[in-house]
């Protein structure tokens, strides 16, 4: 989940406004995906990459830019809200993001944890100020070419894998998938024909998480998947909701390892 806000009020005629230069700096900015999860075999970028990459821009635009951290509580969980704020003298602009603190990470302390989630906050915050798009890569293109107009492969009863459409535990975020992070509950199920007849283009797998189902034509996140199920790992799923004729799917956009998740 993301808020926004700005304050522009009382700026002189004549003035250069925060609004102008931001544009300028999203425009020019690029941070490539140089990181690599060995695990998952994907390449991401990280918070600190897009730190590095703006710091110069900030400076010949002379705009302070500045993070915080904040622990809120809704609901049963508690969340850090990370604040990304950039100022030209009285003009300031800030956008939240919040990401969920889990209570249990295998492999990592409860410091560690809360480390680990104050940095993902932080770049989605990051990914929201500067329009920084997290979601493009390898896998989500796939998703759209291996399903034409009117075909839904996804139509098959969510149950046949064990799995309920329930909304999982994780707040949206604008620009930026929804995540999940559970066990796999069932085995891995994998889908060849269509609904209406016919083969796929490619197999479409189908993962349980907390009795959530998630769809990947990824053969790496089923293998990651059926290796978590075995192992009784966690996964950490992120997502994008798709609105088809029978209704909302959610395609697999990254899926780990929870104790593998870069931050």
């Amino acid at each position: 989940m993301v808020e926004r806000n700005r304050s522009l009020d009382g700026v002189p005629p004549g003035t250069i406004t925060l609004d102008s230069v931001l544009i300028k700096i999203q425009a020019e900015l690029k941070v490539p995906k140089t990181q690599l999860n060995k695990f998952g075999n994907y390449k991401y970028r990280s918070c600190e990459d897009i730190l590095e990459a703006v710091k110069p821009i900030l400076a010949k635009n002379n705009v302070l830019l500045t993070i915080s951290d904040d622990v809120v509580l809704i609901g049963d969980w508690h969340y850090v809200k990370a604040t990304a704020c950039l100022t030209i003298k009285e003009q300031i602009i800030t956008v939240s993001a919040f990401a969920r603190e889990e209570p249990h990470l295998k492999g990592m302390e409860a410091s560690k944890i809360t480390g680990a989630t104050s940095s993902y906050a932080r770049k989605y915050a990051l990914n929201a100020m500067f329009l920084i798009d997290d979601v493009k890569d390898a896998d989500s293109d796939s998703h759209a070419g291996n399903q034409s107009q009117g075909d839904d492969p996804y139509a098959d009863d969510a149950k046949k894998a064990g799995a309920t459409t329930n909304e999982p535990h994780g707040e949206p975020i604008d620009g930026a998938p929804k995540e999940v992070v559970g066990l796999v509950d069932t085995k891995v199920t994998v889908q060849t024909e269509k609904k209406g007849g016919g083969k796929l283009k490619s197999p479409l797998y189908k993962i349980s998480v907390k009795g959530f189902l998630i769809t990947t034509f990824s053969e790496t996140h089923a293998k990651i998947a059926r290796e978590c199920f075995e192992k009784k790992k966690q996964v950490h799923a992120s997502y994008e909701e798709k609105q088809l004729n029978t209704g909302k799917v959610y395609n697999a956009v990254e899926i780990v390892a929870a104790e593998d998740v870069p931050f």
